[in-house]
């Protein structure tokens, strides 16, 4: 089964491909966050995931 990783932010970098099949592993790294508290979504398979990030 094909399915697609996408994030809604610049700050949520998906690492790898966009595009997996099967059982896949994914992995996303998070920017440091110097501002206020922000909110982004990824979306794996047509579910969708909160993240939430505070501010260092």
């Amino acid at each position: 089964c094909d399915f697609s990783v996408k994030s809604n932010a610049k700050w949520i970098q998906i690492n790898g491909a966009d595009a997996l099949s099967g059982n896949s592993v994914v992995s996303f790294r998070i920017s440091v966050n110097p501002t206020i508290s922000r909110i982004g979504t990824i979306t794996i398979a047509g579910q969708t995931f909160t993240v939430r990030q505070s501010r260092i």
